[in-house]
């Protein structure tokens, strides 16, 4: 989960290179060394997004099985 909740504190503008393509992207480590992600401002929204949707639906799953 932290992770996906890392994902709301980066600033895109800030963090982003412009690569080959003319493009901005910008570069997210993962805890593997070997694994970086790459994403332009729409992907790193859309993921953003979907880890916030995937974070709610854990908490409320969470919820649902406190007894």
């Amino acid at each position: 989960m932290a992770f996906a909740q890392s994902f709301s504190e980066i600033n895109f503008e800030k963090a982003a290179v412009r690569f080959p393509d003319d493009l901005e992207h910008i570069v997210v480590n993962t805890c593997h060394r070997d694994i970086q992600f790459t994403f332009t401002k729409a992907e790193f929204e859309e993921f953003r997004e979907t880890c916030q949707k995937a974070l709610i639906i854990v908490k409320a799953n969470q919820i649902l099985r406190v007894k």
